[in-house]
């Protein structure tokens, strides 16, 4: 005896569905490996892992301004007389 059941499959359904579990699963994935590679950095896990991320960019921030300290200190007085230059009371002062 041979039973014919029929079934009715939605490719394109199909498809997404299968496309939304490997990004489901590659996220978690790159979510674990993040984890693990912050808790071998100097054990940055024991807070939440945004904590850890962020003393990291703390830290590489630190690095380079301690690096290029005098250069961002020249930028910044540069910017900001070009900004003062162009006020009303720089103006007037000039005057």
């Amino acid at each position: 005896m041979v039973i014919n059941i029929p079934i009715n499959i939605d490719e394109e359904q199909f498809n997404k569905l299968v496309e939304t579990d490997y990004e489901r699963k590659i996220e978690d994935r790159i979510y674990k490996d993040v984890r693990k590679a912050l808790e071998e950095k100097s054990g940055y896990y024991t807070r939440r892992m945004s904590d850890g991320i962020l003393v990291m960019v703390e830290e590489q921030i630190d690095c380079i301004l301690k690096a290029y300290k005098n250069e961002v200190i020249e930028a910044a007085a540069n910017k900001l007389a070009e900004r003062l230059a162009r006020t009303k009371a720089a103006k007037e002062l000039v005057k």
